[in-house]
């Protein structure tokens, strides 16, 4: 099941909007570059469904300050670790234990602080993967 337009509180308190393909496969958290938004950096483009369809579960957030998520003002928020927080803050959230990371520019950026959860539980980024593609187009 497909969950859009959902909003959770991040540990500070702001607002983060995420898309949820809820079901049993594998989760896969994917985060955006920089100006970019969960369309189109990942909808658009096709990556999201074509994973859905091969059974994996693809959860996507909008960085705070981005797309459909609160702007918050004044450096504090988004100082130090705050954005790679709202990643791990997501996936407590969903009562996720363990995701790959799919992360384009400053989302790879931010995320790559967090090989590990502060609780040890862990955060398998996939960079430099390449997903095999068939003749149309499709992941295979």
């Amino acid at each position: 099941m497909w969950h859009d337009n959902c909003y959770f509180a991040a540990s500070d308190g702001v607002a983060i909007h995420y898309q949820d393909a809820g079901g049993p496969g594998v989760p896969i958290l994917f985060v955006h570059g920089f100006t970019a938004s969960i369309g189109g950096q990942w909808g658009r483009p096709g990556l999201i469904a074509g994973l859905r369809q091969k059974g994996w579960r693809t959860i996507a957030y909008d960085l705070r300050g981005h797309g459909k998520s609160e702007r918050p003002h004044g450096y504090e928020a988004y100082a130090n670790d705050r954005m790679g927080l709202d990643g791990i803050d997501l996936l407590d959230h969903l009562n996720i234990d363990k995701a790959h990371i799919v992360a384009y520019s400053l989302g790879a950026h931010i995320m790559g602080a967090y090989p590990s959860r502060p609780q040890g539980q862990g955060l398998e980024p996939v960079s430099g993967r390449i997903l095999p593609v068939d003749g149309t187009g499709q992941i295979s």
